[in-house]
C-alpha cells in the first residue's frame, strides 16, 4: 500500500483519503474486479469496516471519503484493506500484517 503520509484535522470531512496498492512495489497485472473494504482500527483499538471505492481499477487506486464521525476522535488510526474478488476469494493488503498509519489532529486553534 501507498499513499505517503496522512494527516487531518478533527471533524475533517473534506480530504478524501487514496490508497494505490501494489504487489512487491509493483501494480498488478489485470485490473481490479470486485469491492474492496478499508477495515479500520480506531483509537481506542476497536475495528470497524469503512467504505472503500474503486478509484482507478487498471492502477489499483482506492478512494475513502470521510463520512460524519469518522474523524471525530483524537489520535492514530491504523487500517488494511480487504478485497474480494468476483469469485467471491478475499486477500488483505498489506499482506504482512504491518498497518497503514493515519492521525486526526486538534482543530487549530483561532486567535
Amino acid at each position: 500500500m501507498s499513499g505517503g503520509h496522512f494527516e487531518l484535522c478533527q471533524g475533517d470531512l473534506h480530504q478524501p483519503m487514496d490508497i494505490r496498492l501494489t504487489v512487491n512495489g509493483a501494480v498488478p497485472e489485470d485490473a481490479f474486479d470486485g469491492t474492496a473494504e478499508l477495515r479500520v482500527e480506531l483509537p481506542d483499538f476497536t475495528v470497524e469496516s469503512w467504505a472503500l471505492a474503486v478509484l482507478d481499477a487498471d492502477l489499483w487506486i482506492f478512494r475513502h471519503v470521510f463520512e460524519p464521525g469518522e474523524t471525530d476522535d483524537l489520535g492514530v488510526y491504523h487500517g488494511w484493506v480487504v478485497l474480494t474478488f468476483t469469485d467471491t476469494t478475499q486477500q488483505t493488503f498489506p499482506s504482512t500484517g504491518a498497518r497503514v498509519r493515519w492521525k486526526v489532529n486538534p482543530l487549530p486553534e483561532v486567535t
